[in-house]
């Protein structure tokens, strides 16, 4: 009797344990792949060495080879608008422009950050912390991941030279981001990088005529 209520204890943790397919599904109700991904956002960075800055990120991809970004604080405002193998660089303060060609350094420049890492990557099955809570380790990062909510709550990341720690806030209507808060620790110096977002969505709607040049 004893082997048989342990069998059956294990069968029914088996059946409600989370997959790491299921954690791929749950995801896509809090984020939208990168691809797809139309954003704005207000970064507030505090350091020691700068003090605090701030600076306004307007970015839409559509597909892997159409993105539009501007970026604005109190040095530069410039929009880069990267169709095919050309990008469009714009400086909005002279008007001026020019046409460059597509290169990594210049991809680099206008990444945006990402609310769903899993995306990209190997990671190990979740489990479970507490409550509704997993972990997930990855190749490069450990998230925490709430099941009930269907959302990463936290993300840590372990180099030789820094330690940083990623949290995850939400709208409570839309269930899509709205918040990243990131600390950033070397050695006892810490820096704070705060993302707010006013704009989150799906960029099917933003017109393609921008990427025609």
């Amino acid at each position: 009797m004893k082997k048989v209520l342990i069998s059956l204890l294990l069968i029914c943790t088996a059946s409600f344990a989370l997959s790491l397919d299921d954690v791929r599904k749950g995801l896509k109700t809090s984020s939208i792949s990168e691809d797809s991904l139309e954003m704005k956002f207000k970064t507030t960075i505090t350091s020691p060495m700068i003090g605090s800055q701030t600076m306004d990120t307007y970015s839409v991809r559509k597909g892997p080879n159409k993105v539009y970004f501007e970026m604005t604080n109190k040095l530069l405002s410039q929009r880069m608008i990267l169709s095919g193998n050309k990008i469009k660089i714009i400086d909005l303060k002279n008007k001026s422009e020019k046409i460059v060609n597509n290169s990594a350094q210049m991809q680099k420049m206008m990444q945006s950050p990402s609310s769903n890492p899993m995306e990209k990557g190997n990671w190990k099955e979740p489990v479970l912390v507490s409550g509704d809570v997993y972990r997930i380790e990855g190749d490069s990062a450990t998230v925490y991941y709430d099941a009930s909510k269907k959302h990463l709550v936290k993300m840590e990341q372990v180099t030789d030279k820094a330690n940083t720690l990623t949290t995850f806030e939400y709208n409570p209507s839309t269930k899509m981001m709205s918040a990243m808060k990131i600390s950033v620790m070397i050695g006892n110096q810490e820096t704070k990088i705060e993302m707010v977002f006013s704009k989150y969505q799906n960029s099917k709607n933003f017109s393609d005529k921008v990427f025609d040049f």
